[in-house]
């Protein structure tokens, strides 16, 4: 979904989500707080797994936060390897 969203949006950086918040949907293999983040560029892409859940509303608070905690950090390490 990154690549795709890069590409769609004509932008340099992407956040994809998916899975299932809940508070229903999950299955045994698939349970309700599994929540795959993706970021990156079109080209370096990086995903996450969450897998707790916290109830829906916690779970999606968690993801959003997480996910541009990660980026955040994929940009910082990019712009410090280009200083090397």
């Amino acid at each position: 979904m990154v690549k795709g969203a890069c590409e769609t949006l004509d932008c340099t950086y992407a956040i994809s989500a998916t899975g299932i918040a809940g508070p229903t949907g999950g299955t045994p293999t698939i349970p309700v707080g599994t929540i795959w983040l993706a970021y990156g560029t079109q080209s370096d892409v990086h995903t996450y797994k969450l897998t707790e859940d916290f109830g829906r509303d916690r779970n999606l608070a968690i993801a959003t936060n997480k996910a541009l905690q990660l980026l955040l950090e994929f940009l910082q390490n990019k712009q410090l390897s280009e200083l090397k």
